[in-house]
């Protein structure tokens, strides 16, 4: 014989079922945070690359309809070769950096509130593939542009820290 019978063990999955689900919240992906600490607008993003970056800071900073503040950037990518293998497969590994400046303003004053330039790198093999190559340097570019938009954010909430009465 068990612990609970069938009517008890249904009414306790239910009220269990009802207390997980209550706290769920739907929220659209791209809906603006107006609850964000930090009102900012982006610029539109000239490249992928850039894209990446405004995407992070949007995710950790919020998007505002209503900013008091605006960030522009600028973002440069390159690549070098940093090591070369000769064997039957021939393979290198390659260094792809993504570079941007950024100019944070508060939209009222049109003052300066925090500036600089920011890069990081990310390294990838390049091999005679030219699919897996694009794919790795794809990669790459967005592993650095992360670590970018992770560099920014520190500066942008120290700023905003400092810029409030």
């Amino acid at each position: 014989m068990s612990l609970f019978s069938r009517p008890k063990r249904k009414t306790i999955v239910a009220l269990a079922s009802i207390f997980m689900l209550a706290g769920c919240t739907l929220t659209p992906v791209y809906q603006d945070n107006t609850n964000s600490k930090y009102q900012i607008s982006y610029t539109k993003p000239a490249s992928v690359v850039e894209q990446t970056i405004i995407q992070e800071l949007a995710f950790k900073l919020g998007r505002s309809s209503n900013p008091a503040y605006q960030l522009s950037l600028s973002t440069s990518t390159s690549t070098r070769a940093i090591h070369g293998v000769s064997s039957q497969f021939v393979r290198s590994e390659t260094e792809a950096t993504v570079r941007s400046k950024f100019v944070l303003k508060n939209i009222d004053t049109d003052e300066q509130i925090a500036a600089g330039e920011r890069f990081a790198s990310a390294v990838y093999q390049n091999s005679s593939q030219n699919i897996a190559n694009n794919t790795a340097v794809a990669d790459a570019y967005q592993r650095a542009a992360k670590d970018v938009a992770r560099q920014i954010e520190l500066l942008i909430i120290a700023a905003l820290n400092e810029d409030k009465p």
